[in-house]
């Protein structure tokens, strides 16, 4: 008997060592901070801007998804931002258009040969 007392205060004693389970910091199953779409365009893509002034910040193809990130501003294919509709997404390489002409905006510039 003495020993079930022992296994029991035992089991007690540890009971009150483990640490609480606290609730997680951040939803598990909120959308990535990347996907949330900026409403206020940057910069880089206000409709008054060149295309010059564009830059492809990342891109991201998966499973039949693409999106691509330009000057801050994350977008699928199909979609418009001030003036610019986003064409496709490879990996790298984003293609717009606006007024007709097309822009490719590459994530790394091919080394020029001398």
């Amino acid at each position: 008997m003495s020993r079930a007392v022992v296994v029991i205060t035992l089991a007690a004693a540890m009971a009150g060592l483990a640490p609480a389970a606290e609730p997680p910091q951040k939803n598990p199953f909120a959308k990535p901070a990347f996907m949330n779409f900026v409403e206020d365009a940057p910069a880089a893509l206000q409709s008054d801007q060149p295309a010059e002034a564009l830059s492809l910040k990342a891109t991201l193809v998966a499973e039949g998804r693409a999106f691509a990130n330009i000057g801050g501003v994350v977008l699928a294919p199909g979609e418009e931002h001030a003036g610019y509709r986003l064409l496709s997404v490879s990996e790298g390489k984003a293609v717009l258009e606006r007024n007709g002409e097309r822009v490719v905006l590459m994530l790394f510039q091919e080394p020029q040969d001398e």
